[in-house]
């Protein structure tokens, strides 16, 4: 996703952090986590497996840890954290040939999400709170379910657009990770800039400008994570845990509960 043209995050993980510091530094890091989350949601590329077989998401997803364990906020979950610090040797399979790592990945995602005719865990949002409903009512339809239309104005009203590379559903988990991430490194943005350079009425006019994207900014992200990440990104992350048969979505559905559990929001 991009406020210009919608990109849709691919292939290998690259943190490429800002200097932030201060408040900002724990919006940083969670935005980084729920980027690098999504890219395990589209079907994995070969340079998402050149980062898995050189270990540089490894070192991503250690160094995100630590951070997160540096931010106040977070001290009450640091226990499951170091827990998933350890699994996360799992992406340190550099003794598999690329070729070899791609197909064991791409299988076990296109078992667990994408299977054509029987997925294990539903990759939408909508599909995904109906199977752990007890299948109550209609079954959702894509891109007009309640969910996905609602994210899509959220969407909208953030500036952003969908890749056209990326027609999906808009209560797509990857979506809605990416878009996660853009809001909180935009409060991020927010928290280290400001206009405090600016002296007299221009002064003032910036400030109120700050001000006023902030507001923006805060309930964007209160509202998308009340109506929509809150209500399945911790059962499905633990769904992936009990379902997954490699390594390396197992840490993918740790990463999820942790990322459930920050009180960001």
């Amino acid at each position: 996703m991009d406020k210009d043209k919608g990109v849709t995050m691919r292939g290998k993980s690259s943190r490429g952090l800002d200097a932030y510091c201060g408040e900002a530094e724990p919006f940083v890091a969670c935005a980084d986590l729920f980027q690098l989350l999504a890219l395990f949601f589209h079907l994995p590329s070969r340079e998402l497996v050149s980062g898995l077989a050189d270990g540089s998401l490894a070192a991503d997803v250690a160094q995100i840890l630590v951070e997160l364990d540096s931010c106040e906020h977070s001290s009450e979950h640091s226990s499951e954290r170091e827990s998933v610090l350890q699994l996360a040797t799992a992406f340190e399979i550099s003794d598999l040939a690329e070729e070899q790592l791609l197909r064991l990945v791409r299988a076990e995602y296109t078992r667990l999400f994408t299977h054509p005719e029987r997925p294990v865990i539903g990759i939408y949002e909508s599909l995904f709170l109906y199977e752990l409903q007890g299948r109550r009512g209609e079954r959702p339809v894509l891109f007009v379910n309640a969910a996905a239309l609602d994210a899509e104005r959220l969407y909208r009203e953030a500036g952003l657009v969908r890749s056209a590379e990326f027609n999906e559903s808009g209560d797509h988990v990857a979506t809605q990770l990416e878009f996660a991430g853009f809001l909180l490194r935009q409060r991020a943005q927010l928290s280290a800039g400001g206009s405090s350079g600016a002296e007299g009425a221009a002064g003032a006019e910036a400030l109120e400008r700050d001000v006023q994207a902030m507001q923006h900014n805060s309930a964007l992200c209160e509202e998308f994570w009340a109506r929509h990440l809150s209500k399945w990104l911790l059962p499905f992350g633990e769904h992936i845990i009990d379902e997954a048969e490699h390594p390396v979505y197992t840490v993918v559905g740790e990463l999820c509960v942790v990322a459930a559990q920050q009180s960001i929001w």
